[in-house]
């Protein structure tokens, strides 16, 4: 649901407002974006994935590692399944915004 004209403009007042008062940390929490922690979070769960997958290949030097890396794996999929998850809802509003539809049928 996108802002009314009314609120863009207030929106847009305390955004000027708050830029003369305290440009740090305007600069600072526009760096810090919710696409910029879904991508760290993603780094980390592939990282975990990738790592899990190599203890999981030294099973044949000791049975632990496999364990550890199982579990290794199996975090990186949860963490990266959820994160998908919240951008494939995030992009079928959009998409739903764009065609005019607020129910998700057609």
């Amino acid at each position: 649901m996108g802002l009314s004209e009314q609120e863009r403009k207030i929106f847009d007042e305390i955004e000027q407002s708050l830029t003369e008062q305290d440009p740090r940390f305007v600069s600072k929490a526009r760096k810090k974006t919710v696409e910029g922690r879904r991508g760290r979070r993603l780094r980390i769960a592939f990282a975990a994935l990738v790592l899990g997958f190599i203890l999981l290949l030294g099973l044949a030097a000791s049975q632990w590692f496999g364990v550890v890396g199982f579990g290794l794996m199996f975090a990186g999929v949860v963490l990266g399944a959820n994160e998908l998850q919240g951008v494939e809802g995030d992009l079928s509003a959009r998409v739903r915004s764009l065609l005019g539809r607020s129910d998700g049928r057609g």
